[in-house]
């Protein structure tokens, strides 16, 4: 984040963690919050 410090504002960051799912350069996914890992792999497979 320090190397771009206007991304968090550009991606609409509201809370940590902040978690991006990107294709061809866009956002296709984002999560805001902890989850245990299950829940972050099912997210996962269901955005690819």
């Amino acid at each position: 984040m320090d190397e771009n410090p206007d991304s968090p504002a550009m991606l609409g960051v509201r809370g940590i963690p902040a978690l991006f799912l990107f294709k061809d350069g866009q956002v296709v996914s984002n999560k805001i919050g902890a989850a245990p890992k299950a829940a972050l792999a099912n997210w996962i497979q269901s955005a690819i």
